[in-house]
């Protein structure tokens, strides 16, 4: 009967890699993603679009305040969305190892 011990922890694996680590794994998900966010700071750059940089009024400030956001913004989106797709794609892989290999194991 000690043999079968094993067996009996199945379960239990499954549990811990979906309900534990699958929730841990999502909670760093998202605090990288919050991080990636919070570096880019591309919220506040598209808050404040239409403001004019270091309070300067001029047309040539107001020029330069937009054409800096307009690049800043484009450059964090695309640092931002294959970021992102990376993220995705690890948490996406992370819930699918079990099943994959339990495929592997019976067929």
């Amino acid at each position: 009967m000690r043999s079968l011990y094993p067996l009996n922890q199945i379960p239990n694996f499954f549990i811990w890699w979906y309900a534990v680590k699958g929730k841990d794994l999502i909670y760093s998900a998202a605090e990288s993603v919050a991080k990636i966010i919070g570096m880019l700071n591309i919220i506040p750059m598209m808050v404040n679009f239409h403001r004019p940089l270091f309070a300067d009024v001029t047309i040539s400030g107001r020029l330069f305040s937009l054409i800096l956001r307009t690049v800043w913004i484009i450059i964090g989106v695309l640092i931002f969305f294959p970021a992102f797709a990376i993220i995705i794609s690890v948490v996406a892989i992370w819930f699918m190892i079990p099943p994959f290999l339990l495929l592997k194991i019976f067929f």
